[in-house]
């Protein structure tokens, strides 16, 4: 007996392998063509043939990629030079990691719930909740979250004065551990930048195609309970947009921890970036792919367990 093994998971991975790598190399590429480097930084012109050949920063860029993702297969992500001068670039993201993944997951879920909720209360009945969705979501993460932060300060600040209230402890969002810049991470990711938009109108279409679905109306008549078919109906979709918007989200978190001051993966990689800290950039580009891919890739089980015509 022959048993025959799909091969969509091969390619899917090695779909992923390939999206790894370009990405890497394409942002390595450019903090490298930038002008600068991070010697200008930590050292002067006395000490740069020493730094130079002390960095590797001697050998050609595509040389040091090599050697970095050699490193990096082996279980070491480098060195950070200039953001952290001489701490392992793996022991910085596994400090800042949890956090930036806590907000990514939360603001999934937000969006996940707020989305479908919206829609299923509109539901093409009521036009003008999307076009105030529209509004609402329109704007950019980072004017979004600046917009947030200046008007809790200005808000705050009149409060105190007034005598209403004492000064609070997070007053002004000082950089250190705080539940309420965490939910404005979370708020913002999962509204700003068109997201809530975007994952409200996909869904409303959805359930105005499915509530004219023949086999609904049969449900209907037969006076069949219609819940857990239309919640199994529905999870592929909520699924697929999740996953269409996980690199948003990404991209997104980088200006939004920079805002609001968070000391993430994104403020990192802003961080890194800027600085040429090139071990630190390809570390936290190979995360951000990785939560890109792995997103994308659990929608897609979701949406072959739940409906195996889906399946690629």
């Amino acid at each position: 007996m022959t048993v025959s093994i799909p091969a969509w998971p091969l390619q899917k991975l090695l779909a992923a392998a390939t999206t790894l790598v370009l990405a890497v190399a394409v942002l390595f590429a450019l903090v490298v063509a930038a002008p600068g480097d991070p010697i200008d930084l930590v050292g002067d012109d006395a000490v740069r043939p020493q730094l130079t050949a002390e960095f590797g920063y001697d050998h050609p860029p595509a040389v040091r990629l090599a050697q970095w993702g050699w490193g990096a297969v082996r279980g070491d992500l480098g060195t950070s030079r200039v953001v952290r001068p001489g701490a392992a670039v793996g022991g910085l993201l596994a400090q800042r990691g949890p956090v930036s993944v806590a907000t990514l997951w939360a603001a999934t879920a937000l969006l996940a719930v707020a989305g479908t909720a919206l829609a299923l209360a509109t539901r093409g009945r009521r036009p003008w909740v999307g076009g105030a969705i529209s509004v609402v979501s329109s704007p950019p993460g980072f004017l979004l979250a600046f917009g947030l932060v200046t008007s809790i300060n200005a808000l705050t600040w009149a409060a105190i004065e007034a005598g209403v209230v004492g000064r609070p402890g997070w007053f002004a969002l000082p950089d250190q551990p705080s539940a309420l810049r965490f939910g404005l991470g979370v708020l913002v990711l999962a509204v700003g930048s068109g997201a809530l938009s975007q994952v409200h109108a996909q869904l409303e279409d959805h359930f105005v195609r499915l509530g004219r679905e023949p086999w609904v109306d049969a449900a209907r008549g037969r006076g069949d309970r219609l819940g857990g078919l239309l919640v199994r109906a529905t999870l592929p979709v909520v699924a697929e947009v999740l996953g269409d918007r996980a690199a948003l989200l990404a991209g997104s978190l980088v200006v939004v921890e920079k805002v609001l001051l968070v000391p993430g993966l994104g403020s990192a990689l802003f961080d890194a970036a800027a600085a040429r800290d090139y071990d630190l950039v390809c570390a936290t580009a190979v995360l951000a792919t990785m939560w890109v891919v792995g997103v994308r890739a659990l929608a897609g089980v979701i949406r072959s367990a739940l409906d195996p015509r889906l399946t690629p």
